[in-house]
């Protein structure tokens, strides 16, 4: 970890823009709680009308990556892709195993 003005920099953390034609490398772990119906609704509503929400967390799993936080947003940007052609880039958080290690 590099600190800057008094912060932890993690290295080995990517920002990124999933773009709709690379959301089939996304896929739920085993552990991942089922994203209620009405919450996703709710986030999608919200997107509709110009919310931003907080990146997704994702972990790199060979060549897919598991969504480990944020599977509601993940769910309301495919609905909101499904149902009304709303194509969006999800703000992402890449984590890789050197990154958790750090922490």
């Amino acid at each position: 970890m590099k600190e800057e003005q008094g912060f932890k920099r993690v290295e080995n953390v990517e920002l990124v823009a999933v773009p709709t034609a690379a959301w089939h490398r996304l896929r739920f772990p085993a552990y991942q709680r089922k994203p209620t119906v009405h919450k996703v609704r709710d986030i999608a509503a919200g997107l509709s009308a110009g919310y931003a929400p907080a990146p997704i967390i994702l972990y790199a799993a060979g060549d897919a990556y598991e969504i480990v936080d944020g599977g509601h947003r993940f769910q309301a940007y495919r609905l909101n892709y499904e149902q009304y052609g709303l194509e969006a880039d999800i703000p992402a958080l890449i984590y890789d195993r050197r990154a958790i290690d750090q922490c």
